[in-house]
């Protein structure tokens, strides 16, 4: 069977029959590495018998290469510590060789970069306004405020959630400042009951229009802020039956008050210790 060159594949060559007697597409040869001389098919065997020791040894060459690596790489940075001179001759040679080549040094590339990022920048703004400036200052405000004032808001509800623990009643876990700063802003930062709105949103109440000590949940659908006054007067007694004897009873915050909590998640499981109203939405 003629068997010409192209057909050899690269790196190899044909030899004469091993002791194994691999014949090569019926030449009556071996196929071998030109590297070593050895018969790829011997070799094959050879690796597929001896996988793990193999293995095992490259590991070992690898670390052994890995450790000299480190060892130059330290020496060379040592070298470049205590020698700064050989940097800049390195830049210097690497700047020319870019150059030669027609390739910009990464100077250039740098500045080239940061135009391009400029021009980006600047085709991508938006002009500011006075308004835009005015609602960035008063966003980092708030910010600033929400900071102290949803964790004081956090710290009393963790209070009332203790409570309600030691008495076994309903509750979520903690509820998050967010949800506690939005609770307040629900209500106008103003007491749910009467209206009143002091300087300070902080002198209003965490109050839970089921009362803890009557079994009430602590949930967010069970909580309203209410000032101070309010919330010693209502005490034990049902919310409804007492606010609608009030001489500041608004019949469109009553209906506030119940679209809040009723627009808020309770466990379902407790339905039976919360308002009928609050349960039919």
């Amino acid at each position: 069977m003629h068997t010409s060159n192209t057909d050899i594949p690269t790196g190899k060559f044909l030899g004469e029959l091993c002791s194994k007697g691999h014949d090569w597409n019926g030449t009556g040869k071996s196929l071998r590495l030109k590297s070593n001389r050895k018969c790829i098919e011997c070799r094959k065997e050879y690796n597929h018998a001896n996988k793990e020791l193999i293995n095992k040894k490259r590991m070992e060459l690898y670390y052994e290469n890995y450790e000299k690596e480190k060892e130059k790489r330290k020496i060379y940075l040592e070298n470049r510590r205590k020698n700064p001179e050989i940097i800049e001759k390195h830049k210097a040679y690497m700047n020319r060789r870019r150059r030669e080549a027609g390739i910009a040094t990464r100077e250039e590339m740098y500045a080239n970069l940061a135009i391009k990022r400029l021009k980006r920048h600047l085709r991508d703004m938006k002009p500011v306004t006075v308004l835009d400036l005015v609602l960035a200052e008063q966003d980092r405000y708030d910010k600033g405020e929400n900071s102290f004032f949803g964790l004081t808001l956090y710290s009393r509800q963790k209070a009332k959630l203790r409570k309600a623990i030691a008495k076994g009643n309903a509750h979520f876990g903690h509820i998050s400042r967010a949800e506690m700063i939005k609770r307040w802003k629900d209500f106008d930062n103003s007491c749910a009951y009467c209206g009143h709105k002091p300087a300070d949103p902080l002198e209003l109440e965490v109050e839970h229009v089921q009362p803890i000590s009557q079994g009430g949940p602590h949930t967010l659908s069970n909580i309203v802020p209410a000032c101070k006054t309010c919330n010693t007067s209502k005490n034990k007694h049902d919310m409804v039956k007492w606010y609608r004897k009030k001489p500041f009873y608004n019949k469109k915050r009553e209906a506030h008050i119940k679209q809040v909590l009723v627009s808020s998640p309770y466990p379902e499981q407790q339905l039976e210790l919360l308002h009928q109203w609050q349960v039919a939405g």
